[in-house]
């Protein structure tokens, strides 16, 4: 069963678990994300691995296997605002991982971040998970919201493509202790 949570009624804005029907969408919106706030943080030929198909396939393969959860926030049935990707870290066999979180340019600095950053906390601990980790380029322009958001950088590493990458952790019993569940 699909569960979501409207968010402000005045607008109609919901966060709900993504749907195989949701992929075109969600591949485009990475692929502009990561083309538009990536550019001269990645090198160019990791920017040009990244392909519609592939990013696709991904998706569908993560929606559809449920080792990562994908939230979506949208205005009523039609636009999609953004979302997250997240689920267990890699590296750790007892920290949730928060992937990847994209909104839209136009609904930048609109809390619509920070309503998928917090649905997501809210969403690893029902999972089991006390402790959130997110990798993000070291040049990246995220620190700040990062930051904002409680979060304490907590180390970094060259990834495979040799590009440096920073970490910021939560501890998700404090981080979510009293905040409304979005889902």
């Amino acid at each position: 069963m699909q569960q979501e949570k409207f968010v402000d009624k005045m607008i109609n804005t919901k966060i709900r678990d993504a749907l195989t029907e949701d992929v075109d969408e969600l591949s485009k919106l990475y692929l502009k994300s990561v083309h538009t706030h990536f550019k001269g943080t990645l090198p160019d030929e990791e920017l040009a691995m990244w392909k519609h198909e592939s990013e696709k396939q991904r998706f569908m393969n993560q929606i559809t296997d449920k080792k990562m959860r994908i939230r979506i926030i949208q205005e009523g049935n039609s636009e999609l605002i953004g979302f997250t990707r997240f689920g267990l870290d890699p590296d750790s066999s007892n920290i949730g991982n928060l992937e990847s979180i994209f909104v839209k340019d136009i609904f930048h600095n609109k809390k619509y971040g920070t309503l998928l950053f917090k649905d997501a906390q809210a969403e690893l601990l029902t999972m089991g998970f006390y402790h959130m980790i997110l990798w993000t380029p070291t040049k990246g322009t995220a620190h700040g919201f990062y930051r904002k958001l409680g979060g304490i950088k907590c180390g970094q590493k060259i990834n495979e493509i040799h590009f440096d990458l920073t970490a910021y952790s939560w501890e998700l019993t404090k981080q979510c202790k009293g905040q409304p569940r979005l889902s």
